[in-house]
């Protein structure tokens, strides 16, 4: 069995909302896998379909959101209950049917990657922010209180999971400034929308942003 190198599929970023919308009724048999998954609550669950919806402005991040959420990603272990079973694991540890929690998480070459995402978060929202497998691949997690931080989090775990899954069958991980560099990315974008919408989406920016706006503007340490 020939596996795709990029683990979306064709077409299903302009399907995001529609998909969502129909499949609703599944919620309760989606908390109960995340339960079991990563210990999720269902407000937790809930929180993290209607924020990929409302804070992430594009089909893309959505797109591959959706994935995440409801296990699509041509994982190791997902390969192997196929009937696969020669050569099916993680291509960066040579960890054998690797999960999803794997893929985006556990994995022992991604520690360096999430230690200095962690350090850095922690300059931006001036508090310790703990990595965790819910936060990662949910993005969500009620330890953090202040909506806006929670608003900022979700986003930097969405560039996060598309770091990993752009580089999903390379033996190397994604490094921290190519991290850095698609949330600087995605932040100007939006800023050039503020410029062109004015109140709507200065509104947004204030919102989403104003952590990482504040860091921007004052004198911080080089990130390599």
């Amino acid at each position: 069995m020939e596996v795709s190198r990029h683990p979306t599929s064709c077409g299903i970023k302009n399907l995001y909302p529609l998909l969502l919308n129909a499949i609703l009724d599944d919620r309760v048999l989606l908390v109960k896998k995340w339960e079991g998954r990563v210990g999720a609550k269902e407000i937790e669950v809930c929180e993290s379909m209607e924020m990929a919806r409302t804070v992430l402005l594009s089909a893309s991040p959505q797109a591959q959101h959706f994935m995440v959420l409801y296990n699509l990603y041509y994982t190791p272990a997902k390969i192997a209950s196929w009937g696969k079973t020669m050569g099916i694991m993680c291509p960066r540890c040579g960890c054998p049917n690797a999960d999803l929690c794997h893929m985006f998480f556990q994995c022992v070459k991604l520690k360096s990657l999430i230690t200095g995402i962690s350090d850095i978060l922690k300059k931006i929202l001036k508090q310790t922010i703990y990595l965790t497998p819910q936060m990662v691949l949910l993005g969500v997690d009620h330890a953090v209180y202040n909506s806006r931080d929670r608003y900022f989090l979700f986003i930097a775990m969405s560039v996060f999971r598309s770091c990993i899954a752009s580089l999903w069958r390379d033996v190397e991980p994604p490094r921290f400034n190519q991290w850095f560099s698609r949330l600087l990315s995605m932040y100007h974008l939006e800023n050039s929308l503020y410029e062109l919408k004015g109140a709507a989406a200065g509104k947004r920016l204030t919102r989403v942003w104003a952590p990482f706006s504040a860091w921007l503007s004052g004198p911080r340490e080089y990130v390599n």
